[in-house]
């Protein structure tokens, strides 16, 4: 009578169990990054819309919005523009806007949302800054550069 032993050898366990240690090590930090550039992306896509309404409104009545830049920018703009900015992950007195006699500028800081985005985003800003009846848009800010739409 010949017996067969079936199964897994410890060594064999210790290897699987090292490897996915070290996807786990690449994976989770890349994932962390996709969702908060995702989350990061759903704002600057906002501003994206409201410097293009921003720059129509002032290539068809020939001046800023009213009130532009103000204490209430956020009001203006869903106001005057009908677009809803979006506030999980930062509050609506964190949008600021201001004009010069060359450029429209818009701003958005993460900070006083209801979520936090982590990862040293918070108490960043990203700025949205193009000319006044269009032209090419400029994206800066505080934020680190790989979450900065290009």
């Amino acid at each position: 009578m010949v017996r067969t032993k079936k199964g897994f050898t410890l060594i064999e366990l210790m290897i699987v169990v090292a490897i996915i240690g070290i996807l786990a090590a690449i994976a989770i930090p890349a994932y962390s990054d996709y969702t908060r550039k995702s989350r990061i992306s759903e704002v600057t896509n906002a501003l994206g819309a409201a410097m293009s309404s921003a720059q129509q409104y002032r290539s068809e009545n020939n001046l800023t919005p009213v009130g532009w830049p103000g204490a209430t920018e956020y009001d203006i703009i869903r106001n005057t523009f009908g677009i809803i900015l979006p506030t999980t992950y930062l509050s609506g007195a964190n949008y600021t806007a201001a004009s010069t006699a060359a450029a429209l500028t818009i701003i958005a800081t993460f900070t006083g949302g209801q979520k936090n985005i982590g990862g040293g985003v918070d108490g960043t800003n990203v700025t949205l800054t193009s000319g006044l009846e269009g032209g090419s848009r400029n994206w800066a800010g505080t934020i680190p550069s790989k979450f900065r739409p290009k």
